[in-house]
């Protein structure tokens, strides 16, 4: 007897252990193959709820509704699928599913189609999950459809399935002639939307015609650009115009604004403009020049010149003296160091006249006198003559008058 207690007992507390670790398992939302959904809330895990969530409603709830919920992996593993039978009730529309996880985030499934009664099951996967996500509330919203009518401009927009009654945010579509003015809930344009898609609706876009601008070139130099019209508003991409000749292209400036700084690049177009070129000219190189003194050496005054730094030196015509040949220039007085016209003038330079004194046209050793020689010999004896006459003269004279006295 007692050891039939023991048993009992003995079962009791394994049933009681096993239901347990089973409750716990379920709590802990750790999912493996297909089980049904749960959460914590109150004392124990709920599996299903029973009418349509509404926001703010939390799940469970009692009502005349039979939707159970079920959380499967997905077969790829790697995420969770969102599966809801309809039991009883109207078909569910189109719906969104919203399920908050443990740390906070909202998780969506989007069940597109309607989920008719009498046992049918919708299925969706959980975007953002994986196959350990925990969850603590689910809320399930009817969806509507906004469809947008773009008025012949623009990009169509494809439809757009959202919450019932809840704010949207459209798009906002562009074109390239026009600008988007909104949403609209009629064809007139005349009621624009609210922002709340409280049923499936069609919103139509209103367009207003863009103003043109033109952009206008001009250039003193190269080829000027054709002008650009463009919406106002648009960018202009300005453009370089390179060089040409031996002119530099530097940027544009605004017609009538020189003394500013030019640019290239982009240009808002706001209005109508023309931009002016602006060129650099070829910068005129800096030419270094040095003195080249031509030094006569003793026949002559020295004479200066200038030559490019860096080019030969260009000779002054050949000198020349009396009783003597210029034999030629040198970078030393004495003339060892021969003028080498091949060499660049990279300093002041001093060159220096080289001579050769003239022989004599008659032979040394001839008795005969140069004509320049009897010449003054000639000279020479008339001058003794004169004196000699003079002489004679006044000794003449003074005797005469000794005598007579």
């Amino acid at each position: 007897m007692k050891i039939q207690v023991i048993e009992t007992l003995a079962r009791r507390r394994t049933v009681f252990f096993l239901t347990l670790a089973a409750i716990v398992g379920v709590c802990a939302f750790t999912f493996s193959g297909a089980q049904n959904y749960a959460w914590a809330e109150g004392e124990g895990p709920i599996a299903t709820w029973n009418r349509d969530l509404t926001p703010g409603d939390v799940v469970p709830e009692t009502g005349g509704k039979n939707l159970p919920l079920e959380i499967k992996v997905a077969g790829s593993g790697d995420h969770l699928e969102a599966h809801i039978t309809n039991n009883g009730g109207d078909a569910i529309p189109p719906s969104v599913l919203e399920l908050t996880t443990n740390d906070g985030q909202t998780l969506i499934a989007k069940f597109t189609y309607p989920i008719p009664n009498g046992g049918q099951t919708g299925a969706s996967s959980i975007e953002g999950s994986d196959a350990n996500t925990r969850f603590t509330k689910a809320e399930l919203y009817e969806t509507v459809t906004v469809t947008f009518n773009m008025n012949s401009h623009g990009t169509q927009i494809d439809p757009i399935k959202v919450k019932k009654g809840t704010s949207v945010t459209l798009p906002e579509p562009t074109d390239t002639d026009y600008d988007f003015g909104g949403w609209f809930t009629d064809e007139s344009l005349t009621t624009s939307f609210n922002g709340t898609a409280a049923t499936s609706m069609t919103v139509y876009a209103k367009w207003t015609k863009k103003e043109k601008v033109t952009v206008s070139f001009e250039s003193e130099f190269g080829t000027a650009p054709e002008a650009k019209t463009v919406n106002k508003g648009e960018i202009v991409e300005l453009p370089n115009l390179g060089t040409d000749g031996d002119y530099t292209f530097v940027g544009w400036i605004m017609k009538g604004s020189e003394g500013t700084d030019p640019f290239i690049g982009e240009y808002t177009a706001k209005e109508n403009i023309t931009f002016t070129a602006v060129w650099e000219a070829p910068s005129t190189p800096i030419i270094e020049m040095v003195d080249v003194t031509f030094d006569m050496n003793g026949h002559g005054d020295s004479v200066t010149k200038q030559t490019e730094k860096g080019k030969p030196i260009t000779l002054i015509d050949d000198p020349a003296a009396k009783g003597y040949t210029f034999k030629g220039w040198t970078y030393d007085k004495e003339g060892k160091q021969a003028f080498d016209a091949k060499k660049n003038a990279d300093q002041d330079t001093t060159l220096y006249a080289q001579w050769k004194k003239n022989a004599d046209s008659a032979p040394t050793n001839s008795t005969i006198p140069r004509t320049g020689d009897n010449q003054m010999a000639l000279l020479a004896s008339l001058c003794f003559s004169a004196a000699a006459l003079i002489a004679v003269s006044i000794a003449l004279i003074a005797y005469r008058k000794r005598k007579h006295a």
